[in-house]
């Protein structure tokens, strides 16, 4: 019901999900489904509003929950109670909007509460201090807004907040440090209103807000503003709509999600937003903006199909070295608006025309391409290397050639001939156990043996709810570390498949799906 706000996964692999006024909901990964937790004026152990802003675990595994209407709830898992706390601590007469938009846990298992200014509660003895802002103290808080809260390696917390900039907060002196717009900074005009900040792995703390000027980095040691956001003259900026969340991934990669543009991501080795673009007065640069399949080659290089040929982007330089699709030279690749790409085990990159069926090796040593032709005039939809190198090469509408590269042997699956029982593949993958499984075009999934050399079907029930979904096309197919195969569908949302159980469980946008064509 409503929105999703926060989610997150629980010590117990847990999903826990708080809506707007839809109260929390807990997702069961074993059984597949949701248990809803909404208030009930009846009972004092219920969850105390069901509008949920903000959910974080303790080291105990309770869960502490946010909402608007500022109460915090404290769940017991095992028990399935709510203990409610409302804060008689400070200044309760600061008007709130926002109800509790943040919690966090410190190193020293302190909970801290961005509600009404931040508070500082003691989960032991239940009771709380308030940090309100003190227009006759320049030491205090610099707004009642607070929002997401940080702690660097020093025990130093950063608060962000809304109007009053971004705070530094010494817990052995209880003082706050305030870093706010100045005048001789015009570019830093919004960085007073802050939705989030986020650590980077140099020690930065980055920014987020809905006004373009108040997109930033922060140098703690330095104490500068560096801003990120939208520059006109700046290619590699962002545009001008707001950052509302940041998120670092495993790799240090920092992620901006924004109002209406989508998501970004920065490139740290560059300390820019990375763009490539065709430019005809560039000669290193993309052959088209309209970009197909890619795929990255032994030596690192980035292959990728355009509708005007075929480019190859260095990694190293950061720039197209190569451009393929010129008639003229012999052994040079035709230039085709539908290629499939396979970049093989020994470094070779296999090329498949979607018009002539025609397919191209192309070979580092001699720095040349070698044409297979076997004259069938029908497009090439799919490529495929397996674990024992053999090449699947679909064909739309006939069937498969599997290519032996040690033997220069090809093995043929034709349809018309009666060798598969389907003739059109979009999508094709190795299980772990070394079967090749097929996506076809409404004629279900087909799974090849390799040893035995015989095929297993998986096709639509309509008496067996636990068969595979309506009869579709399957696109992408993808193992996880579990062995489920998970198949995506036009237009039928997302099956997962348990081998051991012979059982198909389906998702769509009843469960939650944004729609129901998966693509990838």
């Amino acid at each position: 019901k409503g929105f999703v706000f926060p989610i997150i996964e629980d010590k117990d692999k847990t999903i826990w999900v708080g809506t707007v006024l839809g109260g929390l909901c807990r997702y069961n990964r074993e059984t597949d489904d949701f248990t809803r937790y909404i208030n009930n004026p009846a009972d004092p152990f219920s969850i105390s509003d069901d509008f949920i802003k903000c959910i974080l675990e303790d080291e105990e595994g309770f869960l502490w929950i946010g909402t608007q209407k500022g109460a915090l709830n404290k769940f017991d898992k095992l028990t399935g109670k709510f203990y409610h706390f409302k804060f008689e601590c400070g200044d309760n007469n600061i008007p709130s909007e926002s109800g509790i938009v943040k919690l966090y846990l410190d190193s020293k298992k302190n909970l801290w509460i961005s509600d009404r200014g931040l508070i500082l509660f003691n989960r032991k003895s239940e009771k709380c201090i308030r940090f309100v802002n003190d227009i006759n103290n320049s030491n205090s808080i610099s707004s009642n807004d607070p929002g997401s809260i940080y702690e660097d390696d020093n025990g130093i917390l950063w608060i962000a907040t809304n109007g009053g900039g971004l705070n530094k907060f010494d817990p052995s002196t209880g003082t706050f440090k305030h870093y706010r717009h100045v005048d001789a900074n015009p570019e830093s005009s919004g960085i007073d209103y802050i939705y989030d900040i986020c650590k980077d792995d140099f020690g930065m703390i980055w920014i987020a807000s809905l006004k373009h000027t108040g997109q930033g980095i922060f140098d703690p040691l330095k104490e500068e503003f560096f801003v990120y956001g939208y520059n006109s003259l700046n290619d590699h900026s962002i545009n001008k709509d707001g950052v509302l969340q940041l998120y670092k991934d495993t790799s240090g990669t920092i992620w901006l999600s924004t109002v209406g543009s989508g998501v970004y991501y920065y490139n740290e080795n560059k300390w820019r937003f990375e763009h490539y673009v065709s430019d005809t007065a560039n000669p290193d640069s993309l052959s088209s903006n309209d970009i197909g399949a890619m795929c990255e080659d032994k030596q690192g290089n980035l292959w990728i199909s355009t509708t005007k040929g075929l480019n190859v982007f260095s990694k190293e330089n950061k720039k197209i070295n190569d451009h393929y699709g010129n008639p003229d030279f012999f052994n040079s690749l035709k230039a085709d608006e539908n290629l499939s790409l396979c970049c093989d085990a020994e470094g070779r990159v296999w090329i498949g025309h979607g018009e002539e069926g025609l397919l191209d090796m192309y070979d580092y040593e001699t720095n040349e391409f070698k044409r297979f032709n076997h004259n069938l005039n029908l497009s090439i939809t799919c490529l495929y290397e397996d674990s024992d190198g053999l090449l699947w090469v679909v064909y739309l509408k006939y069937g498969l050639k599997v290519f032996n590269k040690e033997r220069t042997e090809w093995k043929t699956y034709d349809f018309k001939a009666g060798d598969i029982s389907f003739h059109t593949v979009y999508s094709i993958m190795e299980d772990n156990e070394s079967n090749i499984w097929f996506g076809t075009y409404y004629d279900g999934i087909h799974i090849l043996n390799k040893k035995t050399g015989k095929f297993t079907t998986l096709v639509n029930d309509p008496k067996d709810k636990n068969s595979l979904n309506t009869a579709t096309i399957i696109f992408p197919l993808y193992q996880d570390r579990k062995g489920f195969i998970w198949i995506g569908t036009h237009g039928h949302g997302l099956d997962k498949f348990d081998p051991k159980q012979n059982k198909f469980t389906h998702y769509t946008e009843r469960q939650g799906l944004a729609n129901n064509y998966i693509q990838g």
